[in-house]
């Protein structure tokens, strides 16, 4: 897709749409499972936490402050 991280963004939150938040998805999974297994040591903790960050972005309509990838890091450390 190779759209900014902004643009990606915009098209969730605005149009819902899927092709943005799946370029979303892979551009942070690997980040946020790597934040959660530094922090969790059960692995279907850790996954039940990745899956919770997604959730959490894929729900809200949310205008992020911060970068993505920042945002994602914070919400998955919490």
């Amino acid at each position: 897709m190779g759209s900014s991280e902004s643009v990606l963004l915009e098209k969730w939150v605005v149009r819902r749409d899927a092709e943005a938040f799946r370029e979303i998805l892979a551009r942070h999974l690997d980040m946020v499972h790597a934040t959660c297994r530094r922090v969790l040591d059960n692995r279907e903790d850790v996954e039940d936490t990745v899956q919770e960050c997604f959730l959490r972005l894929a729900g809200s309509n949310l205008r992020i402050r911060t970068s993505l990838a920042g945002w994602l890091h914070s919400v998955a450390m919490r």
